[in-house]
């Protein structure tokens, strides 16, 4: 069997080039859907929380069709998505779109950028400045090898039928997170939520909330060159802090406006925008792990005053009333968001500091069992990834026996 060394550009259809440089605040469901990096959510997905469009008559200068490919060029470098949505749709000025000639089976280049062929090209190309970004000109000279269209449609059939068995199996690990979390969240809603004959005030009685600052790209770095972290909305989980997309402010550029927003060992921080993930709240507890670290604007700081405990306000603002509240009143139109002002509307049970200690004691036991099993889950949810990678680039580089395909 005979492959051929190229580069991307040779098999596309028409020139690899970069989107349209509009913000996306617009939102009308009639439009072409208008595709950022951030809408991303999976190589053949897009994100469902999040929706952005442009009118036909600009959308027309960057359309996507269907098995278009598109390519992340900044901040999220080599982050790619085949679009096999229906309906119209557009793409921004911060990816890139590799349509296939027609001799050219868009889903084998598609899992091939799934690759290390692929990524460790772009590791290697990227540059690092304030975003990290890859040029649509790299793009069209990466290299890769092909083989004739038909091996490429043996290759990507049997892929999509093995990578379907697989995304299967991780998503039923995900469920299975997802139940563990609702076990503990409901433990969380008998504890604290159970009496309802006792006084109720509002979150305000108990804590103080601090929204982030204000910044633009602007201001940070993506190298650390003695800054320090901004802890942003996409690094807040729930029931973590994540930190595999870092920004950091220049040590030049603090000043005495961000010391109220430096973070402290056990502030607790609400993810403000998109507040929402699966069935969990975005809050998590800072470790001292997390710091140093800023808080910037769409993410709150909450700090227990004399009447409450951080650890306590933690578990709280984890239950599913707290979640509930949220869901009918989020605002926002292109990024949903919640406000200060709801955080501390938000009605609670008034307990006192006994009553709290022994709610904060069993719900601790009850943590450290669903961190054990969740963490056991995800690693086995890592574990499958790495494996679907692995058949992937064997696959694509002509090295696993598929039915069909000649050696």
């Amino acid at each position: 069997m005979t492959w051929t060394t190229t580069r991307l550009k040779f098999l596309a259809a028409v020139p690899i080039r970069n989107g349209i440089g509009e913000a996306g605040t617009q939102d009308d469901p009639s439009w072409p859907r208008y595709i950022r990096t951030t809408d991303i959510a999976g190589p053949r997905t897009l994100r469902d929380d999040m929706f952005a469009s442009l009118p036909p008559e600009i959308a027309a200068e960057a359309p996507v069709t269907y098995n278009d490919l598109l390519m992340s060029a900044a901040g999220s470098v080599g982050k790619t998505i085949l679009y096999v949505a229906d309906g119209p749709a557009c793409y921004a000025g911060y990816l890139v779109r590799f349509r296939a000639k027609a001799d050219v089976d868009p889903r084998f280049v598609a899992y091939w950028t799934e690759t290390p062929l692929f990524l460790d090209q772009i590791e290697v190309g990227k540059v690092r400045s304030t975003i990290d970004n890859f040029s649509a000109g790299k793009y069209q000279n990466l290299r890769l090898s092909v083989p004739s269209l038909a091996v490429q449609s043996l290759i990507a059939d049997y892929l999509d039928v093995e990578t379907a068995r697989i995304d299967a199996l991780v998503e039923k690990k995900r469920r299975l997170v997802d139940l563990v979390n609702l076990r503990f969240r409901s433990l969380v809603m008998r504890l604290i939520f159970k009496d309802t004959s006792r006084q109720w005030v509002s979150l305000s009685r108990l804590c103080h909330c601090l929204p982030g600052f204000a910044f633009s790209s602007d201001d940070f770095v993506t190298d650390q060159q003695g800054g320090v972290r901004l802890l942003r909305g996409a690094n807040v989980s729930p029931g973590s802090l994540r930190w595999d997309e870092v920004v950091y402010l220049p040590r030049g550029k603090i000043t005495n406006r961000h010391q109220p927003y430096a973070l402290e060992e056990g502030d607790i921080v609400l993810g403000m925008d998109r507040p929402l993930i699966g069935t969990g709240m975005r809050v998590a507890s800072v470790t001292i792990a997390d710091l140093p670290a800023l808080l910037v604007q769409r993410v709150a700081r909450l700090r227990a005053n004399e009447l409450s405990t951080n650890e306590f306000l933690g578990f709280l603002l984890q239950s599913d009333a707290f979640a509930a509240y949220f869901t009918p009143i989020t605002t926002g139109v292109s990024v949903p968001h919640i406000s200060e002002e709801q955080i501390l509307a938000f009605r609670v049970p008034f307990l006192s500091h006994d009553e709290q200690s022994q709610v904060v004691q069993q719900l601790a036991v009850a943590k450290g069992r669903h961190a054990a099993a969740t963490k056991a889950l995800n690693r086995q949810i890592v574990l499958v990834g790495e494996h679907r990678q692995a058949l992937i680039t064997a696959a694509v580089a002509g090295e696993l026996d598929i039915p069909g395909v000649a050696a």
